[in-house]
């Protein structure tokens, strides 16, 4: 299940402190989310670049 950073604000307007929820998509995050009471102002898919960065540490260590 891909892994998701955000940024939120709870309903009073109040920025909550950013962190990770595990998600299927963009959609189901924002939607746990609004269940905790917070709205998303940003959400990125970092399991994606956590992969892109481990085949790139992988393939710099095949290399002779």
């Amino acid at each position: 299940m891909p892994t998701f950073y955000y940024k939120a604000i709870d309903h009073a307007g109040r920025a909550q402190r950013p962190a990770t929820l595990m998600a299927d998509t963009a959609r189901h995050a924002r939607q746990l989310l609004r269940e905790r009471g917070l709205i998303a102002t940003q959400i990125e898919d970092v399991s994606q670049k956590q992969q892109a960065q481990q085949q790139s540490v992988q393939q710099q260590a095949a290399r002779p």
